[in-house]
Parts: structure tokens; sequence; C-alpha cells
């Protein structure tokens, strides 16, 4: 978006299981190291961070499904976008209630989201998730 410095933290995290505390915990380290890496300075309100944590493991509880697939409220200018990514099963859950809020960033982050899915595949020798929010991607793109 012009005129909008923006700035993304992605991190590949093993994750046997994890919950929605350790989800929100995450967050101020994930901040941290994103802040850190950092190359300019621009004042919050034009500059936005947004931090893409893919979590894999082999099993997800639904309340941690369910959170990460909603929009939850931050303060300043992060996005926090968690991935969990079943790698027995080649799923992906995300975000899903996308509305107007941030449309202006949605092309950046669902190509962020591609990149990662796409490399996170590509380890597990597969050309992409089998499965994003439980519906196959023979007919999707990652």
């Amino acid at each position: 978006m012009r005129g909008t410095y923006v700035v993304a933290g992605i991190f590949a995290i093993p994750a046997e299981a994890v919950t929605i505390a350790e989800l929100q915990g995450n967050i101020p380290k994930l901040h941290a190291a994103t802040k850190e890496a950092k190359r300019a300075w621009w004042p919050r309100g034009v500059s936005g961070m947004f931090l893409f944590p893919y979590y894999l493991g082999t099993h997800f509880e639904p309340a941690a499904i369910e959170w990460v697939q909603r929009r939850q409220p931050y303060r300043w200018a992060i996005w926090h976008e968690p991935v969990l990514y079943d790698i027995a099963q080649n799923a992906v859950w995300m975000r899903s209630d996308y509305g107007h809020f941030g449309s202006a960033f949605y092309p950046l982050v669902f190509d962020l989201y591609r990149r990662g899915l796409t490399l996170i595949a590509e380890r597990l020798q597969k050309p992409v998730p089998d499965f994003i929010n439980g519906l196959p991607t023979n007919t999707r793109n990652a």
C-alpha cells in the first residue's frame, strides 16, 4: 500500500500441541524478533507489522483451531496471523474471517501465507497442503 511501511515476521515453530495461552504468550517474543529485524523506522499508523507463526505439529485441539480462524484484537499496528500446520495430515488451519478491516493488505497477506505454506509443503515433499481449513486444495490455490 503506497505510503505505508510493512514488516512481516515469518516463523516456523515446531509444536506437538499448542494452547491458546501459548499462542497469545508468543506474541511479545515474535513482535520483539520482528521489530529487531526491521531495517527502517516509521511511526505507528504509517508502519504495520505482520506476525506469521507457522506452528508445525501432528495434532491441534479444536479450541486452538477455532482461535486462529478469527481476528483477535491487538494493540497498535500488529497483525498476528498464526497458522497451524498438521504435518501428519498435510492440513492447515488459519484465519478465515476476513472482512473489510485491513483489506488493503489482503494481497500481501495472502502472498505471505502462500509463500510460507509452499515452503513447508515442499519440505514435506508435497506440492501444497492437502487441506486448508478443512477444504481440499485440489480446487484451490494454496
